[in-house]
């Protein structure tokens, strides 16, 4: 609540005039009754709800000398707060607005802790193809703060986390079986028994080429359909690459042919530059006027 009142000053001649210059508030610092929860990690990241009242002014929450993130007053009983980094240990939570700062309150503290090492427990799947790209679930506890997934010595490309959950794509790899190491804000993970198994990839096969032909300007969309199409880097129509490639999935690409002179080419699918797919009579491309 806030009251505002207007000073005016009497004297002989008579009083001053009634001016919105000359007016000054009155109002209650915060009131904190209770916190959404009275622990969290160290790392912070946790959004906090916060209620009591006298709120609505509220400009900053302060975590035992550390601003809180993102401070969102929904009323004069309520706001929400991302909780920032701290050290280990409990501190105290006080609101501020124009009026004051809240009291020190044994309800309003927030202990900060850590948290054990990420455990992995399970990935899926265990097995994939040496040129990687391959959608890996890897399951546990503990994952805050993730930095990093390797699979044997090679970083694997996060896609989510949870704090039981990792997706990963798998990285390439020599074929046999690795390690799946999981780095977080609290440490590694230890497993020893957890590998993923890295197979010899096939090289790309292609069945059929649709349309066979066009005009020798370029420019027209192909769809290639096959086996193997894992991870593709390039098409080749003749020894040059085709534009805006497109895997769809692993039996069936488009890209874009390139200009090229009169005649009929082969049409090359290559994973990488050592494996690609092999001359046929279905992999071709003819170009015309």
């Amino acid at each position: 609540m806030t009251f505002r009142i207007r000073p005016r000053v009497s004297g002989p001649t008579g009083t001053s005039a009634d001016a919105a210059s000359a007016r000054f508030s009155y109002g209650y610092a915060p009131w904190v009754k209770s916190l959404s929860s009275g622990r969290g990690l160290t790392l912070g990241g946790a959004r906090l709800r916060i209620s009591g009242s006298h709120f609505t002014a509220a400009t900053s929450v302060d975590f035992g000398g550390i601003a809180g993130i993102g401070v969102n007053v929904t009323s004069s009983k309520r706001l929400y707060v991302t909780v920032p980094a701290h050290v280990e240990g409990r501190v105290d939570v006080r609101l501020t607005n124009p009026f004051g700062t809240s009291a020190v309150k044994t309800k309003a503290r927030y202990s900060f802790g850590l948290a054990p090492a990420p455990l992995v427990t399970k990935a899926t799947p265990t097995t994939g193809y040496g040129v990687g790209g391959a959608s890996v679930t890897i399951s546990g506890r503990n994952f805050y703060g993730i930095t990093g997934v390797s699979f044997g010595s090679q970083a694997a490309q996060i896609v989510s986390v949870s704090p039981t959950k990792l997706v990963v794509t798998a990285p390439p790899g020599a074929a046999g079986a690795v390690g799946i190491q999981v780095a977080g804000a609290y440490g590694a993970s230890l497993a020893p028994g957890l590998t993923y198994t890295y197979l010899d990839t096939p090289a790309p096969v292609v069945a059929a080429v649709t349309p066979a032909g066009g005009s020798v300007a370029g420019g027209a969309r192909v769809t290639i359909t096959g086996q193997n199409f894992f991870v593709i880097s390039a098409v080749y129509f003749g020894g040059l690459a085709g534009t805006e490639l497109e895997v769809i999935s692993t039996t069936r690409l488009q890209v874009t042919a390139p200009a090229q002179s009169a005649g009929t080419v082969d049409v090359i699918v290559a994973a990488t530059p050592s494996l690609t797919s092999a001359r046929s009579a279905a992999a071709i491309y003819t170009y015309s006027y």
